[in-house]
């Protein structure tokens, strides 16, 4: 039974009055301050609707919305913080695989549009090298799209069209999430409550995988899809970097985050031997932060870990020959099909449907690369691959240039830890579509934990604005 529509009215208003006026309390956006008034309005008549519980579950997730918008108006990094959530816990996914995740980054990226054309009355991206070429790879990605219009082979059918506009919103979307990141991300106090967020979640997520008895509570906590590749490379890398290079932390907390990294990769190597997409990318972050501390460590442990290598060849071969064998045979084949547009490719997941045409041992069969370059090449050709590889590669000597410039503490071990994570999901993207999932494979649903990855990317480029700004190097000759 319902409650009666005087006591609903004034239940709302009691909500309105606790939450909304102060969120806008400094809203000076007038398409916000509209939209708010027709909500009043609107959501009151719902309120007092004697609906269905289905009807009510979708009036709460619209004042939910409503309500997470007046916190971005005011707080917009509060966005990134739902993106994590979102990302490593929440369950919630609609019609065609659509997440939570991408609802939030398209709205955050809907919001920063209005908030720049109405508040600042011209629409800016922070100012960088490294945008450069992540704006040029936008950019091929939709041309590409529109050549994935055509048919490349006429006896065979494209990819429907909302697989190929999910291939592109994926791009879009990863894009827009460093953007977010690297331009909301104003104080390092949201960088810390990132970050920590994302250690607090990764260590329930391990606990469930080590502890025998907890899994099933976990997994029934943590409904998304955390393992695999960027999980395996940042989960290392961040506990790692804090552990060592954060001495702003008490010693005990440091060694916590180094058996929380030292769990991860025996989990990976002793327990999942087999899986290498779950210890390569954290073995690789690792190393790569090793490297950049102290390169004459990092050599000798690269030379240990070649020897390793050579002595232990035929078990890593054996663990995974058939999935070996067969993904170079398949690589061969896509780039015939590559053949027909090699700069621009052929448009997203349009390959996908082409290889059944070369037979791949005896069998006329579809399949995907289980390769993010072999993908980016087959889908936005060697252009889109060269702005590609432009964009990490910028975000690399970012990595390394501040690595020395920021001040010790926490902004430091980031840094460290950034650019390990960096060089884990590079690595990563050899052994399957992690970076930018592919729709016939990894896909949407796989699509939160990789946004993860480009939000804390987009953190390298956010960490040099606060620390480039006058107020930060006056503060700095103060001190001194």
């Amino acid at each position: 039974m319902y409650p009666s529509t005087s006591f609903r009215s004034m239940l709302y208003n009691r909500i309105m009055a606790v939450l909304a006026r102060p969120l806008l309390k400094k809203s000076t956006n007038p398409v916000l301050a509209l939209g708010l008034v027709i909500g009043v309005f609107v959501l009151t008549g719902v309120l007092a609707f004697k609906g269905s519980n289905d009807q009510l579950v979708l009036v709460l997730l619209a004042i939910a919305g409503g309500i997470g918008t007046l916190i971005l108006n005011r707080w917009q990094s509060m966005g990134l913080v739902f993106l994590l959530i979102a990302g490593m816990a929440l369950p919630y996914s609609g019609n065609n695989k659509i997440n939570l995740s991408m609802i939030i980054v398209t709205w955050m990226l809907f919001l920063w549009l209005m908030d720049g054309i109405t508040r600042r009355h011209n629409f800016h991206i922070i100012a960088s090298k490294i945008v450069r070429p992540l704006l040029a790879l936008l950019v091929v990605s939709v041309i590409s799209f529109g050549v994935g219009q055509l048919s490349w082979f006429s006896f065979v059918k494209n990819a429907p069209l909302d697989a190929q506009l999910a291939g592109l919103a994926i791009i879009i979307l990863a894009a827009g999430t460093f953007l977010l990141a690297a331009e909301n991300i104003q104080d390092i106090r949201w960088l810390k409550l990132i970050t920590w967020l994302f250690v607090v979640f990764g260590t329930v997520y391990m606990a469930g995988r080590l502890i025998p008895g907890l899994s099933s509570f976990v997994q029934n906590i943590m409904r998304g899809r955390i393992s695999g590749g960027v999980f395996s490379a940042w989960f290392p890398a961040i506990t790692f970097s804090q552990a060592v290079f954060n001495r702003e932390l008490k010693l005990r907390w440091r060694l916590l985050l180094g058996i929380f990294c030292i769990a991860t990769l025996y989990y990976g190597l002793v327990l999942r031997f087999e899986w290498k997409s779950y210890w390569l990318p954290g073995i690789a972050a690792v190393f790569a932060i090793i490297l950049a501390r102290e390169w004459r460590i990092g050599f000798g442990l690269g030379i240990l870990g070649l020897v390793t290598i050579w002595f232990m060849s035929e078990t890593f071969i054996s663990t995974d020959e058939y999935s070996l064998s067969t993904r170079l045979e398949g690589w061969l084949i896509i780039f015939q099909i590559i053949k027909q547009n090699p700069f621009l490719g052929l448009g997203f997941g349009n390959y996908y449907y082409y290889t059944a045409l070369f037979p791949i041992r005896g069998w006329y069969v579809v399949f995907n690369s289980h390769n993010n370059y072999v993908d980016i090449i087959a889908q936005i050709g060697l252009l889109g691959f060269l702005f590609f590889g432009w964009f990490f590669w910028g975000l690399g000597r970012l990595g390394w240039e501040l690595k020395t410039r920021v001040p010790d503490g926490f902004p430091r071990a980031y840094i460290y830890g950034a650019f390990g994570g960096l060089v884990g999901t590079l690595a990563a993207g050899m052994l399957g579509d992690w970076i930018l999932p592919f729709v016939y494979n990894l896909g949407l649903q796989t699509l939160p934990i990789s946004l993860l990855s480009w939000m804390f990317l987009g953190g390298l480029l956010a960490i040099k604005k606060i620390y480039s700004s006058k107020d930060f190097h006056a503060e700095i000759r103060r001190s001194a």
